[in-house]
């Protein structure tokens, strides 16, 4: 009886394993979709966060060292290879004042994307990484294979296309003449530090949208009463019946919290919009005014007859997987919006199917959020990033290069 007795005691003084658990603590799965993005940009200088250990903490005074002598020797680099090219090649000052104002641009960008990355913002960048990994905790996909797989995906296929791309272009370009190689290699480096944090920015839309459609899988299963029997593949493009395969094992709309789910990834996704807004506002401006003086430069170019083709391959290969990612970029966003609009209808669904009760109720709820507090990626309330803005601001870049050829031409 006195063993018993003891056993009781023990079982009740021993704690589960998940009472041990912090919460700031990230699983193995989650830290996985993020490793080699976040790898590249500890590389390069510019990772918001130290993830080891499942931990997530500040970047080191090291590393942020590291990123002091990265960004001195970059920029040393660039402006020396460019200026010595600049005054070896082109022999008139309007060529080089343009060319120096490309380079300024570049610099401008560079920095301010380092600094804000390294240095401004860190305890907020760890909230965000540690909100995302509660939502999936909340929502019990922490350990789904489905869904951390299809992101661990994108982020490594996209790491490995960026640098591809620009490791190609810079080995090309450095082939073509060995001062045009390191002037421009020097350039590259910048540029791919600024395209790889808009990268991870693009990246994280995939996890909210992905997070979005998990809710919208659990409401059409209730609203549509037909689940899922056998998981459909990825490569038959059925991504639908994919999540809402995965819904159907995991979260019923009756005993869900989903409208605390859809709280949590708005509230995530705000706060993500505050830490991104300012690298989307600079690198479009910086877009912008690059491809002015790319113009320029290749149109004064040409009616001095001073360039090659070594010297107009130089702003395509730059504007064009900036161009690309911008349009990525877009392109994640419209998605994104277009689930929450899915959410919006499918709640309304199920408030003309129940006119009281908890079910109307947790539907109303998730139709006054979405109403109150739209997630809508507003940068600094001047522009909001989705497609008509991308029409909006091609009109005024495309506007203002035929400006620029006018006055060159005539």
């Amino acid at each position: 009886m006195s063993s018993n007795k003891n056993q009781r005691k023990d079982t009740k003084n021993r704690k589960t394993p998940t009472e041990y658990v912090s919460k700031d603590i990230l699983e193995d799965d989650f830290v996985k979709v993020f490793w080699y993005l976040l790898k590249a940009q500890m590389l390069l200088g510019t990772c918001r966060v130290d993830a080891r250990d499942r931990f997530i903490s500040a970047p080191t005074k090291w590393q942020k060292l590291y990123t002091i002598v990265l960004v001195t020797t970059a920029m040393t680099l660039h402006f020396m290879a460019s200026i010595i090219y600049l005054t070896t090649r082109f022999p008139y000052s309007e060529l080089q004042n343009i060319a120096i104002v490309t380079m300024v641009i570049t610099a401008f960008a560079y920095c301010n994307f380092v600094i804000y990355a390294r240095f401004v913002h860190n305890d907020a960048n760890i909230k965000l990484y540690i909100k995302m990994q509660q939502i999936d905790r909340l929502m019990g996909i922490q350990h789904n294979k489905t869904i951390n797989n299809m992101l661990q995906r994108i982020n490594n296929v996209t790491v490995a296309i960026t640098v591809s791309i620009f490791s190609t272009v810079s080995v090309t370009i450095f082939f073509g003449g060995l001062l045009m190689g390191v002037a421009f290699i020097a350039s590259m480096w910048t540029l791919l530090t600024v395209v790889m944090e808009l990268t991870l920015c693009s990246n994280l839309i995939s996890y909210f949208f992905a997070r979005i459609r998990f809710i919208n899988s659990i409401l059409i299963n209730f609203v549509e009463g037909k689940v899922p029997m056998k998981k459909p593949k990825y490569l038959s493009g059925r991504f639908k019946e994919v999540f809402r395969y995965v819904a159907a094992h995991t979260r019923d709309y009756r005993t869900s919290q989903i409208d605390v789910y859809l709280k949590a990834v708005l509230e995530c996704f705000h706060n993500y919009q505050d830490l991104y807004r300012y690298p989307v506002a600079i690198y479009f401006i910086a877009f912008m005014f690059y491809t002015l003086a790319s113009v320029e430069f290749v149109v004064y170019g040409l009616k001095r007859n001073v360039v090659n083709q070594a010297d107009l391959t130089l702003a395509p290969s730059v504007l064009g997987p900036a161009l690309l990612l911008i349009l990525v970029l877009i392109i994640r966003i419209e998605y994104f919006n277009r689930e929450i609009k899915e959410t919006k209808r499918l709640s309304v669904i199920v408030m003309s199917l129940y006119f009281e009760g908890p079910l109307r109720a947790k539907a109303k709820r998730m139709c006054r959020m979405i109403e109150e507090s739209p997630p809508i990626f507003s940068v600094y309330d001047m522009w909001h990033v989705n497609a008509v803005f991308l029409v909006r601001f091609f009109n005024v870049v495309s506007t203002l290069v035929v400006t620029l050829l006018q006055f060159a031409i005539l």
